[in-house]
């Protein structure tokens, strides 16, 4: 137990089989250097639950947290209930997250689901459901490739070293869903999208790397009511060898091809490198960056 009303249970030495149903009351960790399985349902009535293998985590059973918005010590915030998934946390490029046809992770009353792995597979009729019953009026699914450098690929029509298709993110409910991410261990590799259609579950879709958003194909296209880009256009996380352009590219058919209602943002940070975006029936866009 550390200081702050945590339990955090670890198997140095091997995997962890949840096989009986779990009834927690604590803000509790399960942490493995092999696999974790589970397959009996977990219920907490705490603020915050976590899973985190150094291979496999393989979800066999539903997940629920129900518990209310806490302390965080670390941040030194209140804030809303958690659901942590991490598997290849050695980052060997090995740890799948599954995530089984007709299973839910959920938070009640709404919060964060932060999903990190080398790849994630989720079933049919699963759910990932970060907003629950709507008490809390902000909530967040965040997944991460484990290896920064890894491409991720959403939607259908390709696939990549973390992909998401169409159905798996039709699973998931939040008011936000980032994929990536820009900061000092976030991605590195490229985010391509297939056909994807963001579904009405999820209000924002945020998409961020250090390197580029682009096209699949010329039969890419990302549909969304309110969308973020950001990438910052450098190759292999290098700042000092940035590509020519963050967000699509210059080509007849490759300018990032989207129908969005809402399209709050897309940046990069390079001053020279450029954003090429088309709307479906519309022209081209061409941006510098700032």
């Amino acid at each position: 137990t550390t200081d702050y009303n945590e339990i955090i249970f670890a198997n140095l030495a091997g995997s962890i089989t949840i096989n009986s149903p779990l009834n927690l009351s604590d803000h509790q960790h399960f942490g493995a250097l092999g696999d974790i399985t589970i397959s009996s349902p977990i219920t907490s009535s705490a603020g915050a639950f976590g899973l985190h293998a150094t291979g496999n985590l393989n979800v066999n059973s539903n997940i629920t947290v129900n518990g209310a918005n806490w302390y965080d010590p670390y941040d030194l915030k209140i804030t809303t209930p958690q659901i942590d998934l991490e598997a290849d946390m050695d980052g060997n490029g090995s740890g799948v997250i599954d995530v089984a046809a007709a299973k839910a992770v959920r938070i009640s009353n709404g919060g964060g689901i932060w999903i990190y792995a080398h790849d994630v597979n989720i079933g049919s009729d699963a759910v990932i459901d970060a907003k629950g019953n709507g008490t809390n009026t902000y909530t967040e699914i965040s997944i991460e490739a484990r290896t920064g450098s890894e491409n991720i690929f959403l939607g259908d029509g390709g696939s990549s070293d973390l992909t998401l298709s169409q159905s798996e993110f039709n699973t998931f409910k939040a008011d936000t869903v980032i994929i990536g991410g820009a900061w000092e261990d976030g991605c590195t590799g490229d985010i391509k999208i297939g056909q994807l259609s963001v579904s009405s579950n999820i209000g924002l879709l945020i998409l961020e790397t250090r390197g580029r958003i682009l096209n699949n194909s010329d039969t890419s296209l990302l549909t969304a009511e309110y969308l973020n880009l950001r990438a910052y256009g450098w190759q292999n996380g290098d700042k000092n060898n940035p590509y020519s352009s963050a967000i699509g590219t210059s080509t007849s058919d490759s300018p990032l091809r989207l129908d969005v209602d809402y399209l709050i943002e897309a940046s990069t940070t390079e001053p020279n490198n450029k954003i090429y975006l088309k709307a479906v029936g519309g022209a081209n866009t061409t941006y510098n960056g700032t």
